[in-house]
């Protein structure tokens, strides 16, 4: 896969939420696909699906921190 089409589909992920977000935090989480992108690093669904939370405020970042910890195994 390449770049481009790498990038592309953390896009079409985001793209899922578009009437669930304000237009500000939208094109704020598609800032981040883009500059994690530029390093190579492509966001997963996953990933994608807690900033949409973390945007509609419907979970903090301690939260979020401690909900990988659990799964992990290291909380």
């Amino acid at each position: 896969m390449t770049w481009e089409q790498r990038k592309q589909l953390s896009l079409t992920s985001l793209k899922k939420y578009r009437r669930e977000l304000s237009r500000d935090s939208y094109y704020r989480i598609k800032k981040v696909i883009g500059n994690q992108a530029i390093e190579n690093q492509f966001l997963n669904e996953t990933t994608i699906h807690n900033l949409v939370r973390k945007a509609k405020g419907e979970i903090t970042t301690n939260e979020l921190i401690q909900e990988h910890k659990k799964h992990w195994g290291i909380a």
